[in-house]
């Protein structure tokens, strides 16, 4: 795929973002709960995989996690939902907190949107400030065209992760697929 073909599936990856935000309601329903953040590579303008982030902040966030997986539930627009209580039961590199995980299909593309309940966005939103302040037109190329190498090559984003990317790219200048493939091997 060239960088223009790229680039192109990025943009039409986060129109269908966006369709699905708007035909769901998604964060309207979120805010009924706490305050909705996208986060992640929507909010940097940098998709490539079909996924969402988004974080709902709030004082009580396992009361406002089950009430919304409830509503969510209720309401039947999601085909699958998974829970994750990582309060109680912690695991490495994953945020203290509670997750929804909704998938669903979009034509023939399976999407995945995670929704983290936690008690504050700041962290994230600083990185997502730090990235943006540092980026050009060619590391945006660089950092999605990693991106639909990691995908085509068949390799987990719990391998190789898009924050990793963001990490080669922007702070270890790494300009080779094969570099990242050795540093995330």
């Amino acid at each position: 795929m060239t960088t223009e073909e790229i680039k192109k599936y990025s943009k039409r990856i986060k129109e269908q973002a966006d369709v699905i935000l708007k035909e769901t309601n998604l964060m309207s329903l979120l805010g009924e709960f706490g305050t909705p953040h996208i986060i992640g590579s929507h909010a940097m303008d940098l998709m490539y995989n079909p996924d969402l982030d988004i974080i709902v902040t709030s004082n009580n966030t396992r009361k406002s996690s089950v009430e919304a997986l409830a509503k969510i539930i209720e309401m039947r627009i999601f085909p699958k939902l998974e829970y994750g209580d990582f309060v109680k039961f912690k695991r490495e590199k994953r945020p203290e907190g509670y997750i929804i995980v909704l998938k669903m299909g979009v034509g023939d593309t399976e999407w995945e949107i995670e929704v983290w309940f936690l008690p504050s966005v700041e962290k994230e939103e600083k990185d997502i400030a730090r990235i943006l302040s540092l980026i050009t037109p060619e590391i945006k190329n660089k950092i999605l065209e990693f991106k639909y190498l990691v995908n085509k090559n068949n390799i987990s984003k719990h391998s190789i992760s898009s924050p990793a990317i963001y990490e080669a790219v922007i702070d270890r200048k790494i300009e080779h697929f094969d570099e990242l493939l050795k540093l995330y091997s």
